[in-house]
C-alpha cells in the first residue's frame, strides 16, 4: 500500500527468481501504481 516504485533487482528477485523456485506459490499484484506495474512487466511478471 502506497508503494510508488520498486527497483529492478527487487522486482526480478520476487517475480522471476522466487516465482521459479516456488512454482506452487501464486503472486498476485493488486492496485499497482503504473510505474510499479511497468517494472513488474519488465522483469517478466504478470499484472492483471
Amino acid at each position: 500500500r502506497g508503494v510508488r516504485q520498486v527497483g529492478q533487482g527487487f522486482a526480478d528477485e520476487v517475480f522471476r527468481v522466487f516465482a521459479a523456485k516456488h512454482p506452487g506459490t501464486r503472486i498476485r499484484v493488486v492496485n499497482a501504481d503504473a510505474s510499479v506495474a511497468a517494472m513488474i512487466r519488465h522483469v517478466g511478471g504478470v499484472v492483471a
